[in-house]
C-alpha cells in the first residue's frame, strides 16, 4: 500500500513538473448574473444621456443595470431592502431625474409603506426612506416640474393623492387629489408644452379622466378632474398611456371596450381636446414613445408579441411585430438614447426564466436590432 501511495505522489510531482512554465486554460467564464423578475423595467435617463433600468425581482429586491460611459451594459447590482419592509411588491419601480441630474426611484414594499431611495451628488445611492403608508399594491408615478422639483402621484384608498419636493428642499405632506379608481389603477402624467403637469387617470366608470395644474410648477393648485369619456377597458394594471406631439400637444391612447385603440389629442398645444379617434385594433399596456423626428411611436403587447404602431405622413402605420416573437408579458418601457434612437425594454419568459430582454433603432426613426438579454457587455 505504501509503495501505491509512493508511487501516485511520484506521478503527480512529474505531472506539475511537466506543467510548469505551461500555459493552463481556465475555464470558461461564468455568464453574467441576470436577475429573474417579476416586474416590467422602469427606465431612467442619467444627466449625460445613459439610460438605466431599474426592475423587481422574483424575491423582491430591486436591481438595476446602467449603459457605461464607453459603450455596451454595466452588470446588474442590487439597492438593497429598507429595514423592516419585508420585500417590494408585484408593482414596478418608477423613476424620475431630479433637477441636478440624479435619478430617484419610487416603489412599494410588503408593509404598504411607499419608499424613494437616489443617487448620491458624489456617486453611489443613499439609503432608502419611506414618503409614507396605506398603498396597498399601487403602481407609482412620477414627473419633474418646470423648475426640476419632482412629484409622485399613486392610488390610496381609491383616490389619487400626491406628494412634491418643496422649492427649499424635503417633501410636502400628502396632498388628495380625488377620484373613484381601481386601487392598481396605472395613472401617467403628462408634461404641456409651457411645463404644466397633467394628470390622466381610467376611472372605475370606464372613462378617462384629466387633472392638470392651473400654473406652472403648480403654485396655483389642480384643475379638479374633467370627464374625457371613452368607455374604456378598467381594472388592475389599466392606465392610460400619454405622448407628447414634436409641436408640444398631448395625444392619450386607451384600449375601448369595443375592441380598439382609441386616442385623443390637444387640438392646440396647452388646451383644447378633440374627439376621440382609432388607432386600430387594441393591444395589452401600451406605451408611447417619440422618434428623434418627432414622430410617435405606440408599443404593446399582443399575445405574445411587441408590437408596434407609429405615426407616419399624418397617418398610422398600422400594427406590426418589433423583433422575434417571444413569450413577452406586463407593460412595456420605452426611453430614447442620447443620439435619438428609441429602445424597448421587455419582461420575456424564455426557458422559463422571467427577465428583462431589450431591442433598439439601429438609426434614429428607423430600423431594429434583434431582442437580447440585457445584461453586461
Amino acid at each position: 500500500m505504501r509503495r501505491v501511495i509512493r508511487r501516485t505522489a511520484m506521478v503527480l510531482v512529474a505531472i506539475c513538473v511537466a506543467l510548469a512554465g505551461t500555459t493552463v486554460l481556465s475555464s470558461p467564464a461564468q455568464a453574467a448574473y441576470r436577475p429573474i423578475v417579476k416586474t416590467g423595467a422602469a427606465v431612467g435617463v442619467n444627466s449625460d444621456g445613459r439610460l438605466e433600468a431599474f426592475v423587481t425581482s422574483d424575491v423582491g429586491v430591486i436591481w438595476h443595470i446602467w449603459q457605461n460611459p464607453g459603450g455596451g451594459w454595466s452588470e446588474w447590482d442590487n439597492l438593497r431592502m429598507p429595514s423592516g419592509a419585508g420585500a417590494f411588491g408585484p408593482k414596478r419601480p418608477a423613476v424620475a431625474r431630479n433637477k441636478d441630474g440624479r435619478l430617484e426611484v419610487f416603489a412599494v414594499a410588503d408593509n404598504g409603506h411607499l419608499y424613494h431611495i437616489w443617487q448620491n451628488p458624489g456617486g453611489g445611492w443613499s439609503n432608502w426612506e419611506s414618503l409614507g403608508s396605506g398603498f396597498g399594491w399601487a403602481n407609482v408615478a412620477v414627473a419633474g416640474n418646470k423648475d426640476g422639483r419632482l412629484e409622485v402621484f399613486a392610488v390610496r384608498d381609491g383616490q389619487l393623492v400626491h406628494r412634491w419636493q418643496n422649492p427649499g428642499g424635503g417633501w410636502s405632506g400628502w396632498a388628495n387629489l380625488g377620484g373613484s379608481l381601481h386601487a392598481e389603477t396605472w395613472p401617467v402624467v403628462g408634461v404641456n408644452a409651457d411645463g404644466r403637469l397633467e394628470l390622466f387617470v381610467i376611472g372605475t366608470n370606464g372613462r378617462l379622466s384629466r387633472n392638470f395644474q392651473l400654473a406652472v410648477n403648480g403654485t396655483s393648485g389642480w384643475s379638479g378632474w374633467y370627464s374625457m369619456g371613452g368607455d374604456l377597458v378598467t381594472g388592475a394594471n389599466e392606465g392610460p398611456a400619454v405622448g407628447r406631439n414634436a409641436d408640444g400637444r398631448l395625444e392619450v391612447f386607451a384600449n375601448s371596450t369595443d375592441g380598439t385603440l382609441r386616442h385623443i389629442w390637444q387640438t392646440s398645444p396647452n388646451g383644447g381636446w378633440s374627439g376621440w379617434g382609432t388607432v386600430g385594433e387594441g393591444a395589452g399596456f401600451p406605451i408611447v414613445g417619440r422618434n428623434a423626428d418627432g414622430r410617435l411611436e405606440i408599443v404593446a403587447v399582443e399575445g405574445r408579441a411587441v408590437v408596434h404602431n407609429y405615426q407616419t405622413n399624418g397617418r398610422w402605420s398600422g400594427w406590426s411585430n418589433v423583433g422575434s416573437v417571444l413569450a413577452a408579458m406586463n407593460r412595456p418601457a420605452i426611453a430614447s438614447n442620447p443620439d435619438g434612437r428609441l429602445e424597448i425594454f421587455q419582461q420575456h419568459i424564455v426557458d422559463g426564466r422571467s427577465e428583462i430582454h431589450h431591442i433598439y433603432q439601429v438609426a434614429p426613426n428607423s430600423g431594429w436590432s434583434n431582442w437580447s438579454h440585457l445584461e453586461a457587455g
